[in-house]
């Protein structure tokens, strides 16, 4: 037997495999062919009423009282015969005591390679709510993107709205949220960093924005509705690039758009991942490593996404094999201290034939 244990922030899986979510902890059980999702008695009524695919229980009727959700996992154990217990690597390590105390279980940490490999490719259901949620994504893009080319430069390169006010990241990341809400999803550790913030590609921006200088905008909300996730970035300037920039932001266009026609089921991800190196590097666009920072191309090509923003496959140079219905980015930048970041990101979905681009 297989056990889940948690909420679905802290463990995803709980929700893929019965399309139930609660603010409390809840147990899954994974036991053959047969899911067991376990709940307290507050959450009984809704849990059978909204799960899928699942056998409901609480302690109650379990036990014939009140407990714990530690003591209905021994008794099924007990019950079905079962004295070892797989669990997920978020498994508390509190709960594997009691487990081993008090049910003298065998509680070890199993292989999830499977649990993986069932969500990384989507069904039509998930790519249908991933793309919902990308929508609202692009909406607040937009009116980023509006946001900064409304403003225009004062005396200190500050880049000043009609009223007045200095245009910061702090009220962009805002008018992003208020899209996001809106639209009943929510943004979380967005990034508007511009200038020389934009060269750490997870630095989250702070202060005023500047004219001529790159300003990247990654947006990755989550849907309160479904839980699923979206995932875009661009790289904005209000101004005129110099010719150093315009040719960072060009190859890095290029790399996009390149690594975007590679996609399709059955590519090696490392593949696409390294020919995004070897663009840059054959461009002149070198990665390199100091004691205090790195230049250049540092990060992974891409990722899934799905009931996580970052899940399997990886495209990176240990990348997996890319299969249909599978959902990732595709985000080549480069990251100069010199002319700061640049970076492209849009989320795709994986074909037989190709990409298609949410």
């Amino acid at each position: 037997m297989f056990v889940l244990f948690g909420n679905e922030k802290t463990e995803p899986s709980i929700r893929y495999l019965t399309g139930f979510t609660a603010p409390d902890d809840v147990a899954v059980i994974v036991d053959g062919d047969k899911t067991t999702l376990i709940v307290n008695e507050l959450e009984f009524g809704r849990a059978k009423e909204q799960s899928k695919n699942c056998d409901v229980q609480c302690p109650t009727s379990m036990l014939g009282k009140r407990g714990y959700l530690s003591d209905c996992i021994g008794e099924y154990a007990i019950r079905n015969n079962h004295d070892v217990v797989e669990c997920a690597y978020s498994f508390p390590y509190g709960l594997v005591n009691e487990l081993e105390e008090n049910f003298n279980l065998n509680v070890f940490v199993a292989n999830t390679a499977w649990l993986a490999k069932r969500r990384m490719v989507k069904t039509d259901d998930e790519i249908a709510k991933i793309a919902e949620v990308q929508q609202v994504t692009h909406k607040a893009m937009e009116a980023a993107g509006e946001l900064i080319a409304s403003a225009t430069p004062n005396a200190s390169g500050e880049l000043v709205l009609a009223d007045g006010t200095i245009l910061t990241s702090e009220l962009v990341k805002h008018k992003i949220r208020m899209v996001c809400i809106e639209h009943n999803c929510i943004d979380e550790d967005t990034i508007v960093a511009g200038g020389i913030q934009g060269v750490n590609p997870h630095e989250a921006g702070h202060g005023p924005l500047h004219a001529n200088e790159w300003i990247v905008i990654d947006i990755f909300p989550r849907s309160l509705v479904n839980g699923y996730w979206g995932d875009m970035t661009r790289t904005f300037m209000n101004g005129t690039p110099s010719e150093a920039q315009q040719r960072q932001y060009d190859i890095v266009q290029q790399a996009h758009d390149e690594a975007i026609a590679k996609v399709h089921s059955g590519v090696i991800a490392s593949d696409i991942h390294n020919g995004v190196n070897t663009l840059f590097e054959e461009n002149g666009f070198y990665t390199t490593y100091g004691d205090d920072h790195a230049e250049g191309f540092f990060h992974s090509t891409g990722h899934g996404v799905g009931l996580e923003i970052h899940e399997g496959p990886r495209i990176s140079r240990n990348g997996d094999t890319l299969e249909s219905n599978m959902v990732v980015t595709i985000e080549p930048g480069l990251y100069y201290t010199a002319t700061g970041g640049v970076r492209i990101e849009d989320l795709i979905v994986v074909t037989d034939d190709g990409a298609r681009v949410l």
